[in-house]
């Protein structure tokens, strides 16, 4: 039972280090892609 718990708790510290990465990271990708998309409009 204390293994289960422990490991619950591992999940969670895990999901909370990794969300904002995650998040960050999709933020990240979509303004690099709209940076790609302005810059490819402007050399047309």
């Amino acid at each position: 039972m204390s293994h289960k718990s422990s490991n619950e708790r591992f999940k969670k510290a895990i999901d909370a280090s990794l969300r904002p990465v995650l998040v960050g990271g999709l933020k990240g990708i979509e303004k690099e892609s709209l940076r790609i998309t302005r810059a490819g409009s402007l050399s047309q």
